[in-house]
């Protein structure tokens, strides 16, 4: 298996809307943006884009059973965009620079992007090792 190289990561907004993409050497975009302090969402994006331009798959609230069997605040039957926001905490989120990574930090968790070969490496804040 060949690892992805990326020639760079770009970063769009500040604060809470930061987010770092990288343009994969397959033509695949991969993007990270911070959800919450302690979770953060990868989107691998394949070259053309997406085949199912919704997803089911990551909601912000949780859905809860109802004495009927039905559910409530859980993700419409048509499901989400993939890369909607709403419903999430989105934190402040820092950037720096150590090691030869970017950083990208909550109060919580940081995490460094590499290009070559691209690896994400996550760890609590102030954590000495991943």
């Amino acid at each position: 298996m060949k690892p992805w190289q990326a020639p760079r990561w770009v970063f769009e907004c500040e604060g809470r809307d930061l987010a770092a993409i990288s343009r994969l050497d397959d033509g695949a975009e991969m993007t990270l943006r911070f959800l919450s302090p302690t979770m953060a969402r990868v989107a691998l994006r394949p070259h053309g884009g997406w085949r199912e331009p919704r997803t089911w798959a990551i909601a912000p609230l949780a859905g809860s059973a109802g004495a009927d069997g039905s559910f409530t605040r859980d993700v419409p039957w048509e499901g989400r965009a993939r890369e909607d926001l709403v419903g999430f905490e989105r934190p402040a989120v820092t950037r720096g620079q150590a090691d030869g990574a970017h950083i990208l930090a909550t109060d919580s968790l940081e995490v460094r992007l590499y290009v070559a070969p691209l690896r994400l490496e996550w760890r609590a804040v102030g954590a000495a090792e991943p």
